[in-house]
Formats: C-alpha cells, sequence, structure tokens
C-alpha cells in the first residue's frame, strides 16, 4: 500500500526509533455528490475519517467493516481498492513516557446504505456525528483548529495532521468517484 507522507511524529518525541507497542488502524473514505463521509467531533472541533483500531484477532477490512458499521451505521460495505496508509509516533494518553507506533490504512468504500450509530462511551463523549462535506471545507477547518488547546493534547495531536494529510491526497487526486475508481492498483 502506498504510503501518503513521511512519518508523522508528535512534538517532545527524541528517539524516532524507539516505541513500546504498535497500534493498527483501518480508515473508510466514502464518496458521494463530491463529498466524502466524516465524523465531526463536538468535543474536538474536527473532522476524521471513520474508522478505528484493528483488534487483535481482525484483519484490517474485517475492522473497517465493524468500525463503519459502529460510526456511521454502514450496512452493505464494500470495499474497492486501498487507498494508503500512514504512520505516526505518539505518545501515550494512558501511558506517561511511552510512545507507540499507529499504522493507518486508508479504503475506499461503497456504502448500500446507513442506519443508525452504535457508538463507544468515549465516542458519544466526543459527540461523534457523521457529515458529509466537501474535503476543501474539512480541511479548512481542521486547519483553522489544529492549533487549539484540544489538538495540542499528548496522544492527539498527529490525528489532524494525519487526517489533513488524506484531505489533501483526496483533493489533489479528485474527490469524484470516477477518479478514486480510476486509482491505479495500490
Amino acid at each position: 500500500m502506498r504510503k501518503l507522507s513521511e512519518i508523522i511524529v508528535e512534538d517532545g518525541i527524541t528517539d524516532k526509533s524507539s516505541y513500546n507497542w504498535v497500534r493498527k488502524a483501518s480508515r473508510g473514505i466514502i464518496v458521494k455528490d463530491n463529498k466524502v463521509l466524516m465524523i465531526y467531533s463536538n468535543a474536538f472541533n474536527d473532522y476524521t475519517f471513520p474508522g478505528g483500531g484493528v483488534k487483535k484477532d481482525e484483519s484490517y477490512q474485517k475492522a473497517l467493516y465493524r468500525e463503519l458499521s459502529e460510526e456511521v451505521g454502514a450496512k452493505g460495505i464494500k470495499i474497492v481498492k486501498a487507498f494508503g496508509q500512514t504512520l505516526e509516533l505518539r505518545r501515550s494518553f494512558h501511558h506517561k513516557g511511552e510512545q507507540y507506533r499507529q499504522i493507518s490504512k486508508y479504503f475506499v468504500c461503497r456504502v448500500a446504505s446507513f442506519g443508525e450509530q452504535n457508538l463507544e462511551k468515549r465516542e458519544e463523549d466526543h459527540g461523534a456525528e457523521p457529515v458529509w462535506i466537501e474535503p476543501a471545507k474539512a480541511l479548512a477547518h481542521n486547519e483553522m483548529v489544529k492549533q487549539d488547546v484540544m489538538h495540542q493534547r499528548r496522544g492527539a495531536k498527529t490525528t489532524i495532521i494525519r487526517e489533513n494529510i488524506v484531505l489533501k491526497h483526496l483533493i489533489k487526486e479528485g474527490i469524484k468517484w470516477e477518479n478514486l475508481k480510476s486509482l491505479k492498483s495500490i
């Protein structure tokens, strides 16, 4: 799968070769009418792609089906192709002094229908809601808020950088379904 950027390193990390664990994540790119489906967080005031962590016995694909079902109520999910991946070196939220690598793989998807969300408590607390938005508007908004207090927290800073990188690729390569469909196999 193609790399969408060089490794994204959170501020304050000096040893880029050291990490305590690896977290895998799978994220969906769903396009309709030149808009992309993103998760707006009321708590963070930002836009992220739907998806999340890959559990121990899951593949990236199975994790994506589960996450899209939970976060946006997606039904009839079809992964069309791989879009790309990012790699982050982040500081842990829960274990002070520890850092981890996060590999996020992005997949272009088709969804037959949408139902109700089935959010985790943390996602409910963040006010996660699915929104169709033009990538340029999501990018402009994320750029505007990326220096605020919420995006400077340990372990959170690289999220908005990562999502903006993917949004920039979508804008550059063309958000229209026809353009995404014609991307070379990755």
